[in-house]
């Protein structure tokens, strides 16, 4: 009965990442080319892997208390 609950758990957890990532999806659709970055480099079934076409090279900074760092 736990391994059941488990399977359920990740099921659940999958379908949370699935429609987080298909409302960034619909919501990018007014950006025609994001739309299609984020189609083309977002593959899911088993897992979600992002894996664009052409290495991307990520900057980030921290913000706190919800402001950007100048």
């Amino acid at each position: 009965m736990k391994r059941a609950t488990s399977i359920e758990a990740l099921l659940r957890k999958s379908q949370t990442v699935f429609t987080g990532l298909k409302r960034a999806y619909d919501a990018s659709l007014q950006d025609k080319p994001l739309a299609e970055y984020l189609k083309a480099s977002i593959k899911h079934g088993n897992e979600v892997v992002y894996k664009p076409e052409m290495p991307v090279t990520w900057e980030v900074r921290p913000i706190f208390n919800h402001e950007i760092p100048k």
